[in-house]
C-alpha cells in the first residue's frame, strides 16, 4: 500500500516522466543516427512495460474506464481487435499481441493521464512533450540541410537491419530521418507548436524560435513530400473558414490571406532557390556521381524534380494499394485480417494482388482499420476522434473565442487527420504521431470540453 500511495502522490511526475521517454524514444526511432536507442530491445521492453503497469494502475486505482471522458469508443476499439485477434489466431498470434500492447499503452497509459490532473499540469505536458519533440526534430532538420549544402547522399543500414537513404538522394531531402513524409509531418508539428510559443517568450527567443521554423519549413519544401503540402493547403482553408466566423471579419480575412501569400511565397522562393544552387553546382555533383559508382550508391540528382511521382502514377502506386484494401474489406468487414496475419489471409484469398506481391502497407490510417480491424474499429475510431473534435470547433466558432493553445491542438489534429489519409503511422506501432494524437483528444475531452460544459451550468 505504501508504494501505491508513494505513487499516488507523485502521479503526474511519474506520467509526465513516462510520456517524455516515450516521446525521446519515438524521435529516436525516426532519425536513423539514433536508432541505436530505439533498437535497443531492453529499451523497448521497458517502454512497453511501464506503459503497461501505468495503464493497469489507471484501470485499477484511478477507474480510469469509468471516469475519463470519451474513453468509451477506446474500450470499444480494444475489444473489438482482441476479437478480431482470437478470431484469427490461426494465422499467428505474435505479432498481434504485440500490436495490442501498443492499443493498451495508448489507450490506457497515455490517454486517461489528463483525466487526472489539473489544467496547468495539463498544460505542462503538452509544452512538454511538444518541446522534446521541436528540439529533436530541429536539431535533426539543421544536421540534414547540411547535408543539403554539401551535396551529401549515401544509403545506410540501421540497428534493426533496415536499409534507409540518407542526405540529399534521387532529387529528395532525406536527411538523417527514416522517411522524409514523416519528418515533414513532424516538422509541420513543430512549426505549428513553435507558433504557438513565440506569444510566449521574449524578442530575443523569438529569434531562436523563427530561426527553427524557418529550417523545418525549408526540410519540407525541399523534402519534396507533396502530404505536406496537401496539409499545408488544408490547414489554410481551416484557418480562413474561421476567420470568415469571427466578429472582425474582414481583418481576420485579410490577415488569413496575407498568411497564405507568405507561406506559399516561402515555399516558391525556397524551392526555386534550392534549384539554384543545384543547378549552380552541377559539375560538383557530377563528380561527387563518379565517386559513388564505386560505392554502387544512389545518386544525387541537380534537381528537386521528383523522378517518382509521373502523370501516370501521381498517387506513388497508392491508388493500387487502396483499391486492394477496400477490396479485401468487402471480403471480412467486421472484424478484418488483423495487423500481423493480414498478409497470410490475403494471400489464401488472392495471392496476385498488388498488395500480397509487394507487402506494402495501405498508406491510409483509416483504410489500415478497416483492413485490420473492420467497420466497427474504424466507426469506433471516428466516434473517438470525431467528437471532441466537431464539439470544439462548433464552440470555438459560436463564442467567437481566442484560446491559443485550443486554436493550435486543432491545427495538429487537422496536419495528423490529413496524414491520416496517405500515411499509415498514428495507431498499429508506437509512433510520435500517434501519441500527439491521444494527447491532442485527451486534452479536448478532460481539459477543455468539461471547463465549458462547467460555464454553462
Amino acid at each position: 500500500m505504501k508504494i501505491l500511495d508513494f505513487f499516488e502522490q507523485n502521479y503526474f511526475k511519474f506520467g509526465i516522466s513516462y510520456l517524455l521517454f516515450f516521446t525521446l524514444y519515438m524521435m529516436t526511432s525516426i532519425i536513423v543516427p539514433l536508432n541505436f536507442f530505439n533498437a535497443n530491445s531492453y529499451v523497448t521492453i521497458l517502454l512497453s512495460g511501464l506503459g503497461a503497469l501505468f495503464g493497469l494502475y489507471n484501470i485499477v486505482v484511478k477507474k480510469a474506464l469509468t471516469k475519463t471522458r470519451g474513453i468509451r469508443p477506446l474500450i470499444v476499439l480494444f475489444v473489438v481487435i482482441i476479437i478480431s485477434l482470437v478470431v484469427n489466431m490461426k494465422y499467428g498470434y505474435i505479432d498481434n499481441v504485440k500490436d495490442l500492447i501498443v492499443f493498451f499503452v495508448y489507450f490506457f497509459s497515455i490517454y486517461p493521464f489528463i483525466s487526472f490532473i489539473t489544467k496547468e499540469q495539463a498544460n505542462q505536458t503538452l509544452l512538454s512533450v511538444g518541446g522534446v519533440l521541436a528540439v529533436l526534430s530541429t536539431g535533426a532538420v539543421i544536421a540534414s540541410l547540411f547535408q543539403f549544402v554539401t551535396f551529401d547522399g549515401y544509403i545506410i543500414e540501421s540497428y534493426k537491419g533496415n536499409v534507409f537513404r540518407q542526405g540529399f538522394i534521387d532529387s529528395r531531402l532525406f536527411g538523417v530521418f527514416t522517411d522524409p513524409n514523416i519528418q515533414s509531418v513532424v516538422s509541420l508539428l513543430t512549426i505549428t507548436y513553435l507558433g504557438y510559443l513565440q506569444n510566449k517568450v521574449s524578442r530575443p527567443l523569438k529569434v531562436l524560435l523563427y530561426l527553427a521554423i524557418f529550417c523545418n519549413f525549408t526540410y519540407i519544401v525541399l523534402s519534396g513530400s507533396r502530404t505536406a503540402l496537401i496539409i499545408i493547403s488544408a490547414v489554410f482553408v481551416y484557418i480562413f473558414i474561421v476567420a470568415i466566423c469571427k466578429k472582425d471579419r474582414k481583418k481576420q480575412v485579410l490577415n488569413v490571406i496575407m498568411f497564405g501569400l507568405i507561406t506559399f511565397g516561402s515555399y516558391h522562393l525556397v524551392y526555386q532557390g534550392s534549384q539554384v544552387i543545384l543547378k549552380a553546382n552541377t559539375q560538383v555533383i557530377t563528380k561527387i556521381n563518379q565517386e559513388h559508382k564505386n560505392t554502387g550508391n544512389y545518386k544525387v540528382l541537380a534537381t528537386l524534380q521528383r523522378n517518382d511521382t509521373d502523370a501516370k502514377n501521381i498517387s506513388n502506386n497508392r491508388f493500387s494499394i487502396w483499391q486492394d484494401a477496400i477490396r479485401f474489406s468487402v471480403k471480412r468487414p467486421i472484424f478484418g485480417y488483423t495487423s500481423g496475419n493480414w498478409e497470410k489471409i490475403a494471400k489464401e484469398i488472392d495471392p496476385d494482388s498488388y498488395i500480397v506481391k509487394k507487402s506494402y502497407r495501405v498508406h491510409n490510417g483509416y483504410l489500415e482499420i478497416l483492413f485490420y480491424s473492420g467497420f466497427i474499429a474504424l466507426l469506433a475510431f471516428f466516434w473517438y476522434v470525431g467528437k471532441p473534435i466537431i464539439k470544439t470547433i462548433v464552440n470555438e466558432l459560436k463564442t467567437n473565442s481566442q484560446n491559443l493553445i485550443i486554436e493550435f491542438i486543432l491545427i495538429g489534429l487537422i496536419i495528423l487527420g490529413v496524414t491520416n489519409m496517405f500515411i499509415s503511422a498514428t495507431m498499429y506501432g508506437f509512433s510520435i504521431l500517434g501519441l500527439v494524437l491521444h494527447l491532442s483528444i485527451s486534452y479536448l475531452n478532460n481539459g477543455y470540453l468539461p471547463q465549458l460544459e462547467t460555464k454553462d451550468k
